[in-house]
């Protein structure tokens, strides 16, 4: 009777553990029972759980372990069937599927499995398809990486600490001569930056509008040694200072001279902008508001561009309360700040949803139904066939790829969002590395679900390091992982470049 009693409240805890999708639990419990104590029903939910786990093997030998029993039960067959096509031994696959409808023609259990195998079917041959896009490792290698750079840089910083000392307590004479020799420093990164001294070892680095940088910089800053980040204040800022801007003319119009005001819809969570300036009364509408948001892009972050303003239009007369134009940020801060909101001027902080319709082609990410991302500028790009931002990492020695799988035996589509995000997860805590804290050898930009792949989108910083970590992480997963361009008609690595048995 206590025997029973304790199988009871076995099976009572399994079911559940089953129930909350628990498998590694499973598995685990299982395990520990001694193998005299195992029955078929056991075997059959290790078997199980195993197949949740993604390990075919184990599930293979699990269940040939009960074959006897088995022989007549259409549920074995049904799973070592589904295990067969995994390993990819297709015959077997026939044998045990069509085994398990000759013992239950009435049940429709096999039908979405049979679906399911199509369409992995469907995705093998895609796959061979690009097989010829599969290059070495070794060509998504830099010369330098941006890691590599970063080093360079602060070694010559280091180099020149005192200098740039006398510098920075000497700001007011020639400013142009004290900003060129500093921004000599980052030549060996990238000369889309401007460095600006100021007194008490204040160093900014202005990023004029080129938004790329801001996925850059700030690992840049972490890097520094110890001795400088003790002594200098170092910062980013998104624009040109306000002494520079006041004097900037666009198309002959002073930016200090044009007013505004705006209206705030704290529901969306952006403002709608009114300006006005004589200059602009003879202009047609549409050339009005295109000069307009060519002095928003002088002005303000292409993020905050994004994510703040919704609509820009021109006034034929100026109202009470208008402002200088120069004040914009500032006023979109402080009007966020009343509603309980800081304004992000960093992109790489937020992510932004998107969604797509399927295109009628076959090309890597035109699957995507729905996703999320830190670079819309990418994503964007991705399906203009643009490749500046793609071309401008590259260009510094960081590699912006995506790395695109399927889910091999999941067919609740609800819980694939659960299993990509954890997935991704597990990618920055074991692969990528906490952001910010210098350790890290890269960023997650966002994932992306689609009708044939998932996909994690990664801007890498030191990619023979990340190929160092991603085998360690790979090999506990049975089923294949690739690595691509983030640009159509990239060049493609296959990660596990086997079957992991």
């Amino acid at each position: 009777m206590k025997l029973i009693i304790v199988r009871q409240k076995l099976y009572k805890r399994l079911d559940k553990l089953r129930n909350d999708k628990n498998y590694s639990d499973i598995i685990k419990e299982i395990s520990n029972i001694p193998e005299n104590r195992l029955d078929y029903d056991l075997i059959i939910l290790l078997a199980d759980a195993y197949l949740h786990t993604y390990k075919y093997r184990e599930a293979i030998n699990s269940l040939l372990s009960v074959s006897e029993e088995g022989i007549e039960d259409y549920i074995w067959h049904f799973m070592i069937g589904q295990a067969y096509y995994f390993m990819d031994d297709m015959a077997k696959v026939e044998e045990e599927i069509c085994k398990a409808f000759e013992l239950n023609s009435e049940g429709d259990y096999a039908s979405d499995f049979v679906e399911y195998c199509h369409f992995h079917y469907y995705v093998k041959l895609h796959l061979d398809k690009l097989a010829e896009r599969f290059v070495p490792r070794r060509e998504f290698l830099p010369e330098y990486s941006f890691t590599d750079r970063v080093t360079s840089f602060w070694n010559w910083f280091c180099e020149n600490e005192s200098k740039l000392s006398e510098l920075s307590e000497n700001c007011e004479r020639c400013p142009s001569e004290i900003t060129s020799f500093v921004s000599e420093g980052m030549d060996s990164i990238t000369n889309d930056v401007d460095c600006i001294l100021e007194k008490n070892f204040k160093l900014t680095f202005v990023l004029n509008s080129n938004s790329y940088l801001f996925y850059l910089l700030p690992y840049l800053i972490s890097k520094a040694p110890r001795q400088i980040q003790d002594k200098w204040h170092i910062s980013i800022s998104a624009s040109e200072s306000r002494s520079l801007r006041a004097s900037r003319s666009i198309d002959g119009i002073l930016i200090e001279e044009v007013k505004l005001t705006f209206n705030y819809d704290p529901e969306s969570n952006k403002f709608d902008l009114y300006y006005y300036s004589e200059d602009f009364l003879p202009m047609e509408i549409d050339e009005a508001n295109m000069l307009f948001s060519k002095m928003l892009k002088v002005l303000l972050s292409e993020n905050i561009l994004r994510l703040y303003i919704n609509t820009v239009a021109v006034l034929q007369s100026p109202i009470d309360d208008m402002f200088s134009v120069l004040q914009l940020s500032e006023k979109l801060s402080n009007t966020l700040k009343l509603y309980g909101k800081e304004m992000i001027e960093n992109p790489s902080n937020i992510r932004v949803a998107y969604t797509f319709t399927n295109a009628d082609t076959d090309k890597l990410r035109y699957d995507i139904l729905s996703g999320s991302t830190s670079l819309l500028d990418s994503v964007a790009e991705y399906h203009s066939d643009v490749r500046n931002t793609y071309m401008n990492m590259e260009n510094s020695g960081a590699k912006l790829v995506y790395l695109f799988y399927v889910w091999p035996m999941e067919m609740d589509r609800n819980r694939l969002f659960d299993l990509r995000y954890d997935f991704e997860d597990y990618l920055i805590e074991e692969i990528l590395g906490e952001k910010g804290s210098s350790r890290e050898i890269g960023i997650s930009l966002g994932s992306a679900g689609g009708s044939m792949y998932e996909y994690i989108d990664l801007l890498i910083y030191d990619m023979p390091e990340f190929f160092k970590r991603i085998d360690s992480m790979l090999k506990n997963y049975q089923f294949g992982f690739y690595l691509s361009d983030f640009c159509p008609d990239g060049k493609i690595i296959k990660l596990n470049t086997e079957v992991r048995l």
